[in-house]
């Protein structure tokens, strides 16, 4: 076992270089604050570690009200507070830890290509992901590369996209948005979001909602006269 790993001293729990594989059912908040100062100086492969407990912590131990996204006690939400600051790690490096985590289970993870790698593919498609970190295994492409490399893609992509009158391919496009966002909610509750994750999925919205609300409206005004 990698020495790093062997710091992680919890009963039952099972550690891996590319994540938790297994939560004892008597994982206690304790525990998870006892992990997380253990393995806050390892090497960044433990990354997959913090992002899998403050996860669990958050899911177990500080449960949000569906509606507001507001911790439903004060007690919630000063257990968030203490998992939070259980490290000397920023707040910006949690919440990627966290997000990536969220994005990627154990079982997709590939502890050939570092968790850096898995950071730049987390805005994609799962089947796309796959797919990048396929060439990542093969290729060894660096981050700068596979950063590059997506960017032109995605420019190629845009450059060749055809009118909206000539195909819908921008209806397919928010069809897509829509079936993913829908089994990622089955897969996971919202409940269970990463709250930086999910603010993040809500400011992206909100300004396509906007225009696609104000569109419906002009659209039906149009076919009622």
């Amino acid at each position: 076992m990698n020495t790093q790993l062997s710091l992680i001293k919890i009963d039952g729990l099972k550690t891996t270089t590319i994540g938790i594989e297994k939560f004892p059912t008597t994982f206690s908040f304790e525990d998870g604050i006892k992990a997380l100062k253990q393995i806050a100086q390892g090497d960044s492969f433990l990354r997959w570690i913090i992002g899998d407990i403050l996860n669990h912590m958050m899911h177990k131990f500080c449960l949000r009200d569906p509606g507001t996204g507001q911790f439903k006690s004060k007690e919630q939400s000063e257990r968030a507070k203490l998992i939070m600051e259980a490290t000397n790690l920023s707040t910006s490096t949690l919440n990627d830890c966290s997000n990536v985590a969220f994005a990627f289970t154990v079982t997709r993870r590939r502890d050939t290509v570092s968790w850096s790698h898995h950071r730049e593919l987390c805005a994609l498609d799962k089947i796309v992901q796959d797919k990048w970190l396929n060439r990542c295994e093969i290729e060894k492409l660096s981050t700068r590369d596979l950063r590059t490399l997506i960017a032109e893609q995605s420019g190629e992509r845009e450059a060749q996209q055809p009118s909206l009158f000539t195909d819908f391919n921008l209806i397919k496009t928010i069809n897509e948005l829509v079936r993913g966002l829908t089994q990622l909610e089955q897969e996971k509750p919202l409940e269970s979001w990463p709250i930086a994750f999910a603010k993040k999925m809500l400011e992206d919205l909100e300004e396509p909602y906007k225009s696609l609300s104000l569109l419906r409206t002009r659209l039906e005004d149009v076919l009622s006269k």
